[in-house]
């Protein structure tokens, strides 16, 4: 495996062990199956293209709460880390660990390291969407592109002259899709 390692355990591991291990700063981790799983770090221009989709989401979405790497739960085996991620305020209220179900919105960067994850971003994708997820967005920086699904199944791509409209639990903001790449 080029980007991902396993890190092997007396069996399977469920999140709530998962959330109690003390794992190296070194990489990111994800529980994938029952398995602990170490991802590669995201280079330069994902974290800045994190960044500025934190900023323009939390600018424009001021009822929501906007994070940077939120852990979530999609079952008792699987957590998973979304690159940004937009929660209701109460439901943020009520976890004091790990979401225990996806964000409302979730944005994946795309970049070498997930382009290698051991599972499929489609397959991320549905079953997020499947338990509630509102819009999957997925952001390419070499297309310069961004590709959002929501939860009716309908998949729009957006480009640097388009804008992407999100509504969240009575919250909405317009993303100029522009302004996400724009120096990068």
């Amino acid at each position: 495996m080029s980007s991902a390692d396993l890190i092997a355990g007396p069996g399977v591991i469920e999140v709530g062990e998962f959330v109690d291990m003390d794992l190296p700063d070194s990489c990111e981790w994800e529980l994938l199956n029952g398995t602990v799983v170490s991802l590669t770090f995201p280079d330069f221009r994902h974290s800045l293209l994190q960044r500025r989709i934190y900023e323009l989401l939390a600018t424009g979405l001021r009822n929501s709460s906007v994070h940077i790497e939120l852990p979530y739960m999609l079952s008792n085996l699987r957590a998973h880390r979304a690159d940004v991620a937009v929660v209701s305020r109460e439901a943020e209220r009520r976890v004091s660990r790990i979401f225990p179900s996806p964000p409302e919105l979730i944005v994946e960067v795309l970049s070498e390291s997930n382009r290698r994850r051991l599972y499929k971003l489609e397959e991320l994708e549905a079953r997020c969407l499947d338990q509630g997820t509102l819009q999957f967005w997925r952001v390419d920086p070499l297309t310069r592109t961004i590709e959002v699904r929501d939860s009716s199944g309908k998949r729009t791509l957006y480009g640097k002259n388009d804008a992407i409209l999100v509504e969240l639990a009575g919250d909405s903001a317009l993303i100029p899709v522009g302004e996400v790449f724009e120096d990068l």
